[in-house]
């Protein structure tokens, strides 16, 4: 298998995540917390159904409700498929193929296909934690675990509790058995001792039933050759008619297109008279459009002119106010008193201003050339009028009829081309129409639809003759068979309940042999952890020798009194695993998981979560050039991990930052 892609949303610290992988070594390099770790757990979440660091609904990023982690794989099948598995609030999994339209969605039935796709005949999390990922910190601690949760462990991984089941069925199964035989072995004495049946009346219904099974035997023959040749014939007539249905198919489907395609044309003959109605009009209007327009245009110049002019009368007035006040300051300044009309010495000194008669003239000179202004807006309403009058107005109904069949008129040339398709297109209908009509009158000649009628309806006779022969003979053979059974039974009826007893005897030596076959069974499931993890444990040795450069051998036992233990052997010394330093405990556990995948052979797939804790600067770098010779056999390897060293080994780096 290979992992194509991972998508995933909401997973973790990974809000958005994508990232695509190749064959070889894939490093994930980054700092402790950066997410790196997380990526490949989602692997094992969404692919093998793995359990995670914590609850599925702790996965979710925080602030967000639900999440999804999507893994893009191809299968041993060499077939690209997408698994995508939802956690927090609406969890499901689904796989598909890419391939095809193909869908799998509930839990069972989705890892069991994996499973398939995949050659692994046991797809769940001991599989992916035990073969496929070796997780961070967790590379030993099954190698420390006591005796028990490490068998059960590895049982579950090797499939060697099939045996210990079976040997606690076999017992139960065989007792039963016993118990059942020896029930139906005396109720059948009971039934042989009531049997007094003459057995020269048996054989001589035997006979008459055996010449009645060979008539029916001929019969059955005759009807069997008189079949083939009705069904030969009605095949080559069905495909007549499969022929001349096809051809009525075509028929009618010309009539409709002809059909279809004459309304379209006869509405796109109206619609091209409207159109030429419609461009005469223009043409027989074209001046009066073009002087309205032109009019119209003279019109808008003017009333933008003459928009200048709006307020002019209100600044008009406000001019003439002005006008009063200065008018009425400037007498005040010339000493008269306003109510007597006489010389005042004081209205002389306080009113004396040059000023006034400046503004004064001012004043004066706006409200002439307002006036101006004034005449100048009258010119223009009454030009603006008398276009309006003279243009606009008695034209505006020709100039509305041009708009209105403007667009009319430009579809004309559209339409006539149209027209002349939809001619030649309803020729070459007809054409076809015509083509399938004689093909169909010359099939008609060749095959009648009466014969095939004729034909099925004698076949169907001989079909029900044949059934019914059939029937008769098996119903005669098995009355031949009951009528023999009941001769031999009678003719074995006395030996048999004399032989009784000692079958009885026979069933007592069966249980004790089946004992020691239980025994032995029960042996059997270590006998064969035995092996394999022997065969795991060489393989394992040249793993730990080109990591560490050392010579020592991996011994794995699995024995009555050790379950699954694991030492190094030196050549004159054993040393437990327990008691191995946390360097040479990671080594060995990295063997032990490159020799598992080796074993199991089928993924093609390993990742090694932080493989160098514990590990110091040499067997790292030996670990680091050694790993590529040590998958060579592998499709890909992932290796997640912060130590920079294995960079130069990788075939593909894919850099974390922190969180």
């Amino acid at each position: 298998m290979k992992i194509n892609k991972v998508e995933l949303k909401n997973y973790r610290i990974h809000k958005e995540y994508e990232e695509s992988f190749g064959n070889g070594i894939n490093l994930l390099l980054g700092s402790n917390g950066s997410g790196k770790s997380s990526v490949l757990e989602a692997i094992g979440f969404a692919l093998f159904d793995s359990s995670v660091r914590s609850k599925d609904k702790d996965i979710v990023t925080e602030g967000e409700k639900s999440g999804s982690a999507k893994v893009f794989f191809t299968g041993t099948d060499e077939k690209e498929y997408e698994i995508e598995r939802k956690f927090g609030s609406n969890p499901s999994v689904k796989l598909s193929s890419l391939d095809s339209s193909r869908k799998w969605e509930r839990n069972s039935e989705v890892y069991k296909q994996v499973g398939k796709i995949l050659d692994i005949d046991n797809i769940n999390g001991v599989f992916f934690e035990s073969v496929i990922c070796a997780k961070q910190n967790q590379f030993i601690d099954i190698f420390t675990k006591n005796d028990e949760p490490r068998a059960k462990h590895f049982n579950e991984l090797f499939d060697t509790a099939i045996y210990n089941d079976l040997w606690k069925k076999l017992g139960e199964q065989n007792e039963r058995k016993y118990e059942e035989e020896k029930i139906k072995k005396e109720e059948r004495r009971k039934t042989l001792a009531e049997r007094q049946r003459n057995i020269a009346e048996l054989e001589k219904d035997l006979e008459i039933k055996q010449k009645e099974l060979s008539e029916e035997a001929k019969n059955k023959e005759i009807l069997e050759n008189e079949l083939k040749a009705k069904n030969a014939e009605l095949d080559k007539y069905k495909k007549f008619k499969e022929q001349i249905n096809s051809k009525k198919n075509e028929l009618k489907n010309s009539e409709i297109n002809i059909e279809r395609l004459s309304k379209i044309k006869e509405l796109d003959k109206n619609a091209l008279e409207k159109s030429a109605i419609a461009k005469k009009f223009l043409e027989e209007n074209k001046e009066k459009f073009e002087k309205y327009v032109s009019a119209k245009k003279r019109s808008g110049v003017l009333e933008n002119a003459f928009w200048q002019f709006k307020n002019i009368d209100k600044i008009y007035i406000d001019l003439q106010k002005q006008l009063q006040e200065l008018e009425k300051k400037q007498i005040l300044g010339s000493g008269t008193c306003p109510i007597l009309k006489i010389p005042c010495q004081k209205l002389t000194e306080d009113n004396k201003n040059e000023e006034i008669i400046v503004k004064l003239q001012e004043l004066k000179t706006k409200i002439e050339k307002i006036e101006q202004d004034k005449k100048q807006a009258e010119e223009l309403k009454n030009e603006i009028e008398k276009i309006k009058t003279e243009f606009l107005m008695p034209m505006q109904n020709i100039y509305d009829k041009c708009l209105q069949n403007k667009r009319t008129a430009e579809d004309y040339e559209a339409l006539k081309k149209r027209l002349v398709e939809s001619e030649k297109i309803i020729q070459e209908e007809m054409e076809k129409r015509e083509k399938s009509n004689k093909e169909l009158n010359e099939l008609r000649t060749i095959f009648s639809e009466e014969q095939l009628n004729l034909l099925e309806e004698a076949l169907k006779k001989i079909t029900n003759t044949h059934i019914e022969a059939v029937q008769k003979t098996a119903n005669l053979i098995k009355d031949i068979e009951q009528k023999n059974r009941e001769i031999e039974d009678y003719k074995k009826t006395e030996a048999e309940i004399s032989k009784l007893g000692s079958e009885l005897a026979i069933i007592q030596q069966k249980l004790t042999l089946t004992k020691i076959f239980r025994a032995q069974i029960k042996d059997l499931g270590r006998i064969v952890a035995e092996e394999r993890v022997q065969r795991i444990a060489n393989t394992a040795s040249d793993y730990f020798n080109k990591i560490t450069n050392r010579p020592e051998s991996i011994l794995w036992v699995c024995s009555e009194s050790e379950k699954y233990s694991l030492y190094l052997d030196n050549g004159e010394n054993k040393c437990s695993f327990i008691n191995l330093s946390g360097g040479e405990q990671i080594s060995v556990a990295i063997a032990i998981r490159l020799a598992l995948s080796q074993d199991f052979g089928n993924s093609g797939l390993i990742i090694l979560d932080e493989p160098t804790n514990n590990l110091d600067k040499d067997k790292r770098q030996l670990l680091a050039e050694n790993l590529p010779r040590m998958v060579e056999n592998l499709n890909q390897l992932f290796v997640v991990t912060h130590d920079d060293m294995f960079r130069d080994t990788a075939t593909k780096v894919i850099e974390f930052g922190s969180e």
